[in-house]
């Protein structure tokens, strides 16, 4: 099979994941979306006031490290319309199926303002977020029609928790399976990392929804308004701060692609008088040198101290970190921007040819499992 007939069915070997999860919220959404339409629009005013919300929250997307999209202020507002009991003296009639439609309908009204610039709608990440909302929809608004849990203030409270936890970590597991399923990435690290970048946030958010809900019974609609201003705050934080994680990382990229020894010193130098990233300093700092040979590579530093580590009198191999940096340079700079799988394999095949003396061995074959595995999802 050809190159060409590949790319005529791309379906088949790539986003099998994203797939199922879209096909998994289109069917939710069908059907809720068909029994609404039957049960009729209940509380159409607190309906409308959380469609705003989540709206607005979808239009605020926020993007985390690792090309993360989270949306806090859209996902406590959906929460909390599912979670909520009463809006002042005025039970709570909405159904499940009413959450899942005024909750879809309010992220494409919000996803509308990026797709009219050019940005991407990310249908995966709200896929995700559906799912998790009809997960505590469905197994809540039932129970919020019983007495027990209407006047338990205390088992609200707990169940209202755990779905809340149950739905945010339900999003970091479909989250991570579906970067496993893109980037072919270990399932076990990709959700600890999942989970290691998303707990703060989720946390605002879940406790975000829970006070939403609750003082909705005291405050009314306003209670969006009030307790969403926090989340805002947060959610500008956290703009703040991945804003300046992408420049560090931004910088050491830049940094650590200088190829000149000497330069590549003066780059480390930078990093650790910045004090931000210290830890990267010495891998920057020792990337160019040599997997073997290192009588060759550490002449001009000898009599520098700092600048050669020695065991038993012999120079030490430069970190694994450095290594890999130093390989995947070199690949870059073989490949450049092309898309070309020939081209990434010729040039995993003459590092190889280099790892007696320059690259590592067992970076190199790294590498080449990632470049097989990126050609497989490019064809």
């Amino acid at each position: 099979m050809t190159r060409y007939e590949l790319r005529r069915f791309p379906w088949q070997v790539r986003d099998s994941g994203l797939l199922l999860l879209m096909v998994a919220a289109g069917v939710v959404l069908v059907a809720s979306v068909a029994q609404t339409a039957v049960q009729g629009l209940r509380d159409p005013r607190i309906a409308v006031a959380f469609g705003v919300l989540i709206a607005f929250g979808e239009v605020l997307r926020l993007n985390l490290p690792g090309d993360r999209e989270a949306v806090p202020i859209g996902m406590a507002g959906a929460l909390a319309y599912a979670l909520l009991i009463r809006v002042g003296d005025h039970p709570a009639q909405h159904s499940a199926e009413q959450v899942v439609t005024v909750t879809a309908i309010a992220m494409i009204v919000g996803a509308l303002p990026h797709l009219a610039v050019g940005r991407p709608a990310k249908a995966g990440g709200m896929s995700i977020r559906l799912l998790c909302v009809a997960f505590v929809a469905f197994i809540f608004r039932p129970l919020a029609g019983n007495s027990a849990v209407v006047r338990d203030w205390g088992l609200a409270f707990s169940v209202m928790t755990a779905l809340v936890v149950l739905a945010l970590l339900l999003e970091a597991v479909l989250t991570a399976l579906l970067r496993v399923d893109e980037q072919r990435a270990r399932f076990r690290v990709a959700l600890v990392d999942e989970m290691r970048v998303q707990l703060p946030l989720g946390a605002a958010v879940g406790a975000s929804a829970l006070l939403i809900a609750f003082a909705a019974e005291v405050m009314g609609l306003a209670a969006l308004a009030v307790f969403t201003a926090p989340l805002l705050v947060t959610q500008v934080a956290f703009r703040r701060y991945a804003g300046i994680r992408a420049t560090y990382l931004q910088t050491v990229r830049a940094l650590a692609k200088v190829t000149e020894q000497r330069i590549a010193a003066l780059g480390a130098d930078v990093i650790q008088q910045a004090q931000v990233l210290g830890s990267v300093a010495e891998i920057v700092r020792r990337q160019n040198e040599p997997y073997r040979g290192f009588e060759v590579a550490h002449e001009g530093y000898r009599g520098r101290p700092g600048r050669l580590d020695r065991v038993d009198g012999e120079p030490s191999r430069p970190p694994l970190s450095s290594r890999i940096i130093k390989a995947a340079n070199a690949f870059d700079d073989l490949v450049g921007s092309s898309l070309d799988p020939g081209r990434a394999a010729a040039a995993v095949q003459q590092l190889r040819l280099d790892t007696a003396s320059e690259y590592d061995p067992e970076a190199v074959e790294a590498l080449s499992r990632v470049v097989s595995r990126r050609s497989v999802i490019q064809l």
